[in-house]
């Protein structure tokens, strides 16, 4: 519950009103990543890449500071089927702005940063821990006073493995869930 003074005119000068936003939440989804490794030939300069799809879970917890700033710590946890035995595991946390305007429904935007570990065959390394990033948005649906929909949360997804180029992935990442508000 947040208090605020309003001085504009019809309230009084003293008068406040009190509006509700959550302070704390706590979420979890399924969550896909589209990885884009680049395999450059140094021999022949070709620059073939090899994208590779995870499927997994990711969970969040989120304090809001005020009606639109808030901070979220994330971690997910991905597979792939492909012949190429991936695992991922991000870690994330950075700041969230929320839009609480429209009623039951409330876009937002958020820049995480951190880290991801990578175990694998295709690295050729057994596993790596490196910087990630993920810079994206989404959308919650209000169902009820506690309970919120994710339909979607899409975001750029940058990681910095190992490859045979340049040692950064462009990837893109889609998550959806539920998400509990308190």
């Amino acid at each position: 519950m947040w208090v605020y003074f309003d001085f504009s005119p019809g309230f009084g000068f003293f008068a406040s009103r009190i509006q509700d936003f959550p302070r704390f939440e706590v979420g979890a989804g399924y969550s896909y990543v589209r990885a884009n490794f680049s395999t450059t030939n140094v021999d022949t300069g070709t620059d073939p890449t090899i994208g590779i799809n995870f499927n997994g879970g990711s969970g969040q917890v989120a304090y809001d500071f005020n009606h639109w700033l808030g901070a979220v710590a994330e971690i997910g946890g991905y597979t792939t089927n492909s012949n190429h035995a991936l695992n991922g595991v991000p870690f994330h946390f950075g700041p969230r702005v929320s839009f609480r305007q429209f009623g039951r429904i409330t876009p937002f935007v958020h820049g995480l940063f951190g880290g991801a570990r990578l175990a694998d065959s295709f690295v050729n390394t057994g596993s790596e821990n490196k910087f990630a990033m993920a810079l994206g948005g989404g959308l919650d649906i209000k169902m009820s006073p506690h309970i919120y929909i994710r339909p979607v949360q899409a975001e750029y997804f940058r990681a910095t493995f190992k490859d045979l180029n340049n040692n950064r992935q462009n990837n893109f990442r889609y998550s959806a869930g539920i998400v509990l508000k308190f």
